[in-house]
């Protein structure tokens, strides 16, 4: 009887440990799961990130394309500007000696007034 009872007793002490051997077991299962999930996750972040440095590398390209031609723009304007000003010097300094060749020559002599009507006469 001694015996039947070690038995069960040993039996029992077995069950026990298998059932802590077994929720070890699916404790590290489960363990493995999530750093195999984490893993994966990591992974996919670094992709995403090599995929945006991309896009930045590419954008900072188009950025640097667009400053080099503002600034050209710039040099085109002031250079555009510097021409119109001396125009329009060069148009002040005409209207200013027209007017001083005027006052220059003075009154229309009788004869070239004369001249002039005849020439009004004629034309009408």
């Amino acid at each position: 009887m001694m015996f039947c009872y070690l038995v069960a007793v040993l039996f029992s002490l077995n069950l026990a440990f298998i059932c802590s051997a077994l929720t070890e077991i699916m404790r590290n299962l489960f363990m493995i799961r999530e750093k195999m999930k984490l893993e994966q996750d990591k992974t996919q972040k670094e992709a995403d990130i090599k995929i945006k440095n991309g896009e930045v590398l590419a954008l900072q390209k188009e950025l640097d394309a667009v400053s080099n031609t503002v600034k050209q723009l710039e040099m085109q304007k002031a250079e555009a500007q510097k021409r119109l000003d001396e125009l329009d010097d060069k148009v002040t300094n005409m209207n200013t000696n027209n007017v001083e060749e005027i006052h220059s020559v003075g009154t229309v002599s009788n004869v070239e007034t004369s001249y002039f009507t005849q020439l009004k006469i004629c034309y009408t």
